[in-house]
């Protein structure tokens, strides 16, 4: 099963034998979605979670005046819409939209609570409580009153997250201002004029910090 090769060391099923693996499989289905088509819009029912096996997707939601704030950006080999399907009250509050050609695995919500595994239930526990960490980092970010403050918190939640001088954002500059809910170009203005203070040296997506201003902080 190809699925299979994709989601191996997904961290829902870290744990798990390739034999036990399979048979888990074979009550899940395949999905393909195609760019900007939507997998559930806010007040939907969800009763599915997914797994992305290649593409991305946009979890969004929108602000008074109508502009798209970005919750999050899922890629390959991740979980969508968990907290929601594994709810009791599973209505989403968000957007959910393929980025890019995505093909998700689908996990009815019934089929995975008779899964009945104390490992897989586990690890999920430990994925609801990863994606609580973000959501307060990004509440924690947009609360800053000045653009170069929310700049500062998301480098530094992502240091910590990765653990290295050089990080990776999943977001490029458009989707950033987004999820800090910014203009675009402020906060381009806003990454140089950090880059000349010394903060950081920036390259698409890559921020090399300057660890003075981002360690024992």
């Amino acid at each position: 099963m190809e699925a299979l090769k994709e989601i191996k060391y997904n961290p829902l099923f870290r744990g798990i034998d390739e034999t036990n693996l399979k048979t888990i499989l074979n009550s899940f289905s395949l999905k393909n979605y195609q760019k900007d088509e939507v997998l559930y819009k806010e007040g939907e029912r969800i009763d599915v979670i997914f797994i992305v096996l290649s593409g991305e997707i946009k979890i969004t939601t929108s602000n008074l005046d109508g502009s798209e704030r970005i919750i999050n950006i899922v890629k390959k080999n991740e979980l969508v819409a968990e907290a929601f399907a594994i709810s009791p009250h599973a209505v989403s509050i968000f957007n959910f939209t393929a980025l890019s050609d995505t093909t998700v695995l689908m996990i009815p919500t019934e089929d995975f609570m008779l899964l009945n595994n104390r490992k897989i239930m586990t690890n999920m526990l430990y994925i609801l409580a990863n994606d609580n960490v973000q959501s307060t980092q990004q509440l924690e970010s947009v609360a800053k009153t000045t653009i170069k403050e929310r700049i500062y918190e998301v480098l530094k939640y992502f240091y910590y997250k990765q653990q290295k001088e050089t990080v990776q954002l999943p977001y490029n500059k458009t989707q950033l201002s987004k999820y800090l809910s910014v203009n675009r170009s402020s906060l381009t203005r806003e990454i140089r004029k950090m880059e000349e203070e010394g903060y950081f040296t920036n390259k698409k997506n890559e921020y090399t910090l300057n660890l003075k201003y981002f360690q024992n902080v």
